[in-house]
């Protein structure tokens, strides 16, 4: 019983400190282009304007300046369009800026549906956006149900653009490919496991 229990202790001392990775994007990453049938970092974006697939809408776009939640460089589009976000692997907890080019408070600003993997709504959740000198905004965030797609649309009666940025999304526990980072110290004490485990067994221990 004591061996098992070391086994144990040692096992988890090799596989301590990995966790899920969450994935942020900053739309820094890549060249200025349309949003529209992107894909990276595991979601594809998709703009439409009534329906209609649209290029107004950038990845590395130029927005607001630098506000509390939203920075240049940011995913900046027409508020009269649709954007859809569909992430490879169902993820539970999501979050971002967002901004609109009103110096108005606007209640709502935005509103962000939900759907699960089977694409069934699992809620539309209306956001307000609050006035910064030239442009309003807010942060979203969600945690719950595992969802695959997020569709956002925005207040076009008050504003005429809209730019979001540092878009963060974390893959639900056992729904698909999880990504895994050492969290600090996990590399040390995998090393001291392994260590253990070799001394263990020169000495007959194991």
């Amino acid at each position: 019983m004591k061996k098992l229990a070391l086994i144990c202790t040692l096992v988890g001392l090799i596989s301590a400190g990995t966790a899920e990775a969450a994935v942020t994007l900053t739309f820094d990453e890549l060249s200025t282009q349309p949003v529209d049938g992107l894909s990276y970092k595991g979601v594809t974006f998709g703009y439409t304007i009534d329906g209609i697939s649209s290029t107004d809408a950038y990845y590395n776009g130029i927005g607001p300046g630098s506000l509390i939640y939203v920075q240049d460089s940011a995913l900046e589009g027409n508020t009269q369009g649709v954007l859809t976000l569909d992430f490879i692997s169902p993820i539970d907890q999501l979050e971002f800026g967002i901004a609109l080019n009103t110096y108005s408070a606007t209640t709502p600003g935005y509103a962000v549906s939900l759907f699960d993997e089977s694409l069934v709504s699992v809620g539309t959740y209306f956001g307000d956006t609050n006035p910064l000198i030239l442009w309003s905004e807010d942060q979203f965030t969600y945690s719950g149900t595992p969802i695959s797609r997020a569709v956002i649309s925005f207040n076009e009666q008050v504003a005429r653009r809209f730019a979001i940025d540092n878009l963060t999304f974390n893959t639900a526990a056992g729904t698909g490919p999880v990504s895994t980072i050492p969290a600090p110290g996990a590399i040390l004490l995998g090393s001291i496991g392994a260590g253990l485990v070799g001394w263990l067994r020169r000495s007959k221990t194991l």
